[in-house]
């Protein structure tokens, strides 16, 4: 259906660029189209052969109905129809391709005629026919949501074969959307109802806006954690000390007793050994004190939070003859 197109395309072209050809079109009411319009309508018309090269078929064809409109040139429905067709709109085509030969008449050339002639008979196996029945008169009918005729349709629609939608349309009322699958030769009645419709969207009332509500105030900051990571770090510190120089005074401790325990050991040497013990008890006996001190003043910060303006915890050990005593407040 397609082979040998491009030639007689370009050969339009050429035809159409003269002025005298165009204007002797006549318009649908009997008068040529003016000058002006000619003009126009080759420049449409070129457009449209360019934008079909560049296979914008969608774009070209606008440009040649428009191109038709203003020259009424029979010969721009051939390229209509050639558009059409490869858009797959088989029932535009075979409709353009028809009008061609119609107004064309004893101009078109016996070759070119029998040529279109062939194509609408294969036309004819992708076409189908839809009975629209509606319930209302003057009622625009779409298929595929174009405007194709008002109710009543004085004969069945001619359409291409597939899947098609069909819809009324009215008063800014549309009907319920109809689907029907069809294939060539089809004959099929469809029933379109406008009362089953939805009223197209109208534009909202203007509304009063009211002000914005007051921002909320802003929540209150979590407090820093600062000071409660640090009483962690202060205490695992002091509490690990304390294991450690307790581990020291017991082995402190068990030396001294070996040592007293030792025949010829110095008053010193056992002196030196309890001294030593001593020692490393009364350290212990800080550390740890220190480390419980400073696990509550950590439970307190995690609890409550630390305030910059608050005076930082206090805590004082302090030695007597019975050992360590700690005191403090926060």
């Amino acid at each position: 259906m397609k082979p040998a197109r491009l030639l007689p395309r370009l050969a339009l072209a050429t035809v159409l660029l003269s002025t005298s050809i165009a204007a002797a079109q006549p318009s649908p009411a009997g008068a040529p189209p003016a000058a002006a319009a000619v003009e126009e309508g080759k420049a449409h018309f070129l457009r449209g052969v360019s934008l079909f090269h560049e296979s914008d078929f969608r774009s070209a064809l606008v440009e040649f109905r428009r191109a038709y409109e203003l020259s009424h040139n029979f010969k721009v429905l051939y390229n209509l129809g050639q558009t059409e067709l490869e858009l797959q709109d088989y029932a535009g085509a075979r409709s353009s391709f028809q009008r061609y030969l119609f107004e064309g008449g004893g101009e078109i050339e016996a070759g070119r005629r029998a040529s279109v002639e062939e194509d609408i008979k294969k036309l004819a196996a992708r076409v189908a026919r839809v009975e629209v029945k509606a319930n209302v008169t003057d009622a625009e009918v779409l298929v595929d949501d174009v405007v194709v005729g008002k109710t009543p349709l004085k004969e069945p629609l001619l359409v291409s074969i597939g899947r098609r939608k069909l819809t009324l349309q009215k008063g800014g009322a549309v009907s319920t959307a109809r689907f029907v699958e069809l294939a060539g030769g089809d004959l099929v009645p469809v029933a379109l109802d406008l009362a089953d419709s939805r009223p197209q969207a109208a534009a909202a009332p203007l509304a009063v806006v009211p002000p914005p509500p007051a921002p909320l105030p802003p929540a209150p900051a979590s407090p820093p954690r600062t000071g409660m990571w640090v009483g962690l770090g202060v205490t695992g510190a002091l509490t690990l000390g304390a294991v450690v120089t307790g581990v020291l005074a017991l082995g402190a401790h068990s030396s001294a007793e070996t040592t007293l325990g030792t025949v010829g050991v110095s008053a010193s040497a056992v002196q030196a050994a309890h001294s030593k013990t001593a020692t490393l008890a009364l350290a212990t006996d800080l550390l740890g004190g220190a480390a419980i001190v400073m696990a509550g003043v950590t439970v307190a910060l995690g609890v409550t939070g630390s305030k910059t303006d608050a005076a930082p915890p206090r805590a004082a050990i302090t030695l007597g003859p019975r050992g360590a005593a700690i005191s403090g407040s926060f």
